[in-house]
């Protein structure tokens, strides 16, 4: 992971926008994407990603939801590289954090996961 990446995570940490441990979830699931496809988690590729993870955690944290996502953009989603494995994530994920991510937050995670892969992957 990319010093920039953590220190985004740690300001995050600093202004109470999330806690410790929504901290090491993100962490986990980064260090495992890196991993799993064989890249580097960066500012360029994977900024929209860890920020958006942040933000979903504290909403759903918050008990808040989101609208869902336009069911044309979620069936493009879904043939993504990455979009399969998503489940295996942020079921990691969800252990960590003691509860179940819904199927609105799932969409605009996976936009963000896939967009990833395909920016940074190699596998």
């Amino acid at each position: 992971m990319e010093s920039t990446i953590r220190q985004r995570l740690d300001i995050l940490k600093q202004a109470n926008q999330i806690n410790g441990k929504m901290e090491v979830a993100i962490t986990t699931l980064i260090e495992k994407l890196e991993d799993t496809y064989q890249l580097q988690v960066t500012e360029e590729n994977g900024a929209m990603l860890v920020m958006h993870l942040a933000i979903a955690l504290a909403r759903i944290n918050r008990g808040e939801t989101v609208a869902r996502m336009d069911e044309m953009l979620v069936d493009q989603i879904r043939g993504a590289k990455g979009f399969d494995d998503l489940p295996d994530f942020l079921g990691d994920l969800e252990k960590e954090m003691g509860w179940k991510i819904p199927i609105e937050e799932f969409e605009y995670i996976a936009l963000h996961f896939c967009t990833m892969i395909k920016k940074g992957g190699r596998a």
